[in-house]
């Protein structure tokens, strides 16, 4: 009778493992899956134009995501196929988080970006998708009511290169490049409802700042002053990037200035400066 007993409760053990097993197998297949339709979905929803990762892989255990080449197209009518390309992103989430109403995620890594930043007509594509991204005084629909909030303690984007591309002109070279200096934001979504897309707009917004800060005296100011107005609109009504502003960027978004002429210190807290070599 024992050994019947204790080979019943070997057998039963073994199914749990088993199970167990299987749930894991399942969760970080479907998962990769799941997720990474998830990103494609909400970048094309914040930004109106085909957006795909190329791998991703979940430690679920570990709360640990790597995504590898994701890939932001350009609006119709432009040379360059895409806008951004980046090469790695590395996500550390509280997995117990992930049954709540607010995801946490500690830290979200975007390394080896390569923007392209390309003038067509009086346009460019980066005033194209600042317009598609989606305004803070848009009411959120039933949907969007009950989607999860997501927090981020900590992201990082670095090694930006951006390519801009001229048309043609007398005495001025077509093609120019700038690195931009890392952007730092911190505690993101945790003073209003924040989902996947909104994120995605806040990293894109942070990026065209960047590109406003830094690019003065190289892009031309017809160009910078093209997308400016598009940029001020969304930081005014973005809380989460001007937290991360500073009172100097209040200022200068309260009063109504040019961005893409009176810039001086709207990165302060954002973007540090580049130390010289």
């Amino acid at each position: 009778m024992a050994k019947g007993l204790k080979k019943i409760v070997t057998v039963a053990a073994a199914i749990v493992l088993v199970l167990i097993i299987a749930v894991l197998v399942f969760v970080n297949v479907y998962g990769d899956r799941a997720i990474k339709a998830g990103v494609q979905i909400a970048g094309e929803k914040a930004l109106k134009v085909p957006v795909r990762v190329e791998d991703l892989s979940l430690a679920i255990l570990a709360g640990k995501l790597n995504m590898e080449g994701l890939v932001v197209n350009n609006p119709e009518g432009y040379q360059h196929p895409t806008f951004l390309e980046a090469g790695h992103t590395y996500v550390a989430l509280n997995t117990k988080t992930l049954l709540s109403d607010t995801i946490e995620i500690d830290q979200i890594k975007l390394e080896g970006i390569q923007v392209v930043l390309e003038q067509k007509g009086l346009t460019n594509n980066l005033k194209e998708l600042l317009s598609n991204l989606p305004k803070s005084d848009t009411p959120p629909t039933e949907t969007e009511k009950t989607k999860k909030n997501v927090v981020v303690k900590d992201l990082e984007v670095k090694d930006v290169h951006v390519k801009i591309s001229l048309l043609p002109a007398m005495q001025r070279a077509t093609t120019l490049s700038l690195d931009l200096a890392p952007i730092h934001m911190t505690n993101l979504g945790e003073n209003g409802k924040m989902d996947t897309a909104i994120l995605v707009k806040e990293v894109i917004t942070a990026i065209a700042v960047g590109i406003a800060e830094q690019g003065k005296g190289l892009i031309p100011t017809d160009m910078l002053d093209s997308f400016s107005g598009e940029l001020q609109t969304l930081l005014k009504g973005g809380q989460e990037t001007l937290k991360n502003l500073g009172e100097a960027g209040k200022g200068l978004l309260d009063s109504g200035k040019n961005i893409g002429q009176e810039a001086t210190g709207l990165l302060k807290g954002l973007v540090p400066k580049k130390k010289e070599e």
